[in-house]
């Protein structure tokens, strides 16, 4: 009686887990749709050149890249892949802080650019891995295919609005207004 009560409680675990895996899904997917997928047009209105804006793309991408090879010293320091995936999704919304600070004080310089921006994709590269096998071991025994369809279809959805609304908001906007609005995604995105 004690082991059926132990693996219904582990049953009722990782449902809620699995519900709340797709409400991250779609949270993730606000802060793609508003922050992520503007971040190239943010840099042309602050008015980066072609030079500044390749190191804008490359430099972040390669540094998550290595931040990836390090999430299982990761979650050894902090003790388990959730800790360790809930500190680097923290850290990466804080980032929009940095996104935030440079839209609303019209910070046109390269360096903090650089270091939000690097802040942004190392947090979220480095819990790449740890995110995908804590997701494996909690998919276990469940048809992975028909669970994962459901949540990335959800995840796509609130994409497709998030970038639409984000558009939308952007749309029109010229000046110290476009920059206003650049401020409001990135709140909403963090």
């Amino acid at each position: 009686h004690v082991m059926a009560e132990a693996l219904m409680l582990d049953a009722r675990a990782q449902a809620r887990s699995l519900r709340l895996s797709v409400l991250d899904g779609a949270f993730y997917a606000i802060m793609l749709g508003c922050s992520e997928s503007f971040l190239g047009a943010f840099a042309v209105e602050l008015g980066h050149s072609s030079i500044n804006i390749g190191l804008l793309a490359s430099i972040p991408m390669l540094a998550g890249a290595l931040a990836a090879l390090g999430s299982g010293l990761g979650v050894s320091i902090f003790g388990s892949r959730r800790r360790f995936v809930v500190v680097g999704a923290a850290l990466q919304a804080l980032s929009h802080v940095g996104f935030w600070w440079l839209a609303v004080s019209n910070e046109r310089a390269l360096a903090p650019f650089l270091l939000f921006k690097v802040c942004f994709w190392v947090s979220g590269s480095a819990i790449g891995p740890a995110w995908g096998t804590w997701m494996a071991h909690l998919t276990e025994n469940l048809d992975r295919e028909r669970y994962f369809a459901w949540r990335s279809s959800i995840v796509q959805g609130v994409l497709v609005v998030s970038l639409g609304g984000a558009g939308l908001l952007l749309n029109g906007r010229v000046g110290g207004a476009l920059l206003s609005m650049y401020g409001v995604l990135f709140v909403v995105a963090m």
